[in-house]
């Protein structure tokens, strides 16, 4: 203050301006971006808050659908094949097939493995084509056996066909299936 006291007073307000400039720079303008800084911490902390508060009144019902969630877990376990490596795997499922096929009396031509998908994380999904032949009872049986075997077996698509139909149980069908199996997938 002694400074301007001593200027000359036509410069005194250039002076005050310019003191003035510094103070808006160097103390209002940072003392402002931290309050605003400030403020949008404080809406974030009260934003994890009110989620923390929302979760703690809904404990209850969140422990219970935990719980009813594991015991359909457990319950979707019989319905899934159990992890295994994929050789092991895709030799143990066709011989259940065979073994479904020939306990039928059909005639195996061939089953054919797809490429795996992973629908969910924890579960691959794998399709299989399966060609025999039979007469129409042996049909009946096939596709009554893989829908009711555990694990699950799922007839994604079919096709029947013969070359002379008499309406007759002796009649000889060839038949295409599409199945598809789930498998648990390997962890580690």
């Amino acid at each position: 203050m002694k400074v301007i006291k001593q200027m000359q007073t036509k410069y005194k307000h250039y002076a005050l301006i310019i003191i003035a400039l510094i103070f808006a720079v160097y103390i209002v303008e940072p003392l402002r971006e931290h309050i605003d800084a400030t403020k949008s911490e404080v809406q974030v902390l009260q934003l994890r808050a009110n989620k923390l508060e929302e979760l703690v009144t809904q404990a209850d019902t969140l422990s219970s659908e935990e719980s009813v969630s594991e015991v359909e877990k457990e319950r979707a376990k019989e319905w899934v094949f159990v992890a295994e490596a994929e050789s092991a795997f895709k030799i143990k499922v066709q011989e259940q097939l065979e073994k479904i096929l020939t306990a039928s009396e059909c005639q195996v031509e061939r089953i054919g493995w797809e490429v795996s998908t992973q629908p969910f994380e924890l579960v691959k999904k794998w399709n299989v084509e399966l060609k025999f032949s039979g007469n129409p009872i042996c049909m009946v049986k096939v596709t009554r056996a893989l829908e009711g075997n555990k694990p699950m077996y799922i007839l994604d698509g079919f096709a029947f066909q013969t070359r002379s139909w008499g309406g007759g149980i002796d009649n000889k069908i060839e038949a295409s299936l599409k199945v598809s199996l789930f498998q648990q997938k390997e962890v580690g």
